[in-house]
């Protein structure tokens, strides 16, 4: 593993964190939690993907 790759998923991780918070406080809709960790671990593991294939 590149600790590059493993640094801008996490970078990406926490920017997604941050929208889904701002989303609620926005539209007022509770996203349960878990529902939340899954879709940005989701999108971390997806985004790791697109990096190692295109290197």
């Amino acid at each position: 593993m590149n600790i590059k790759v493993i640094l801008q998923g996490l970078l990406i991780g926490i920017i997604m964190i941050i929208i889904l918070i701002l989303f609620q406080k926005i539209t007022h809709i509770n996203v349960p939690t878990w529902l939340g960790n899954i879709i940005i671990l989701g999108l971390i593991v997806l985004f790791c993907k697109k990096t190692k294939s295109s290197n």
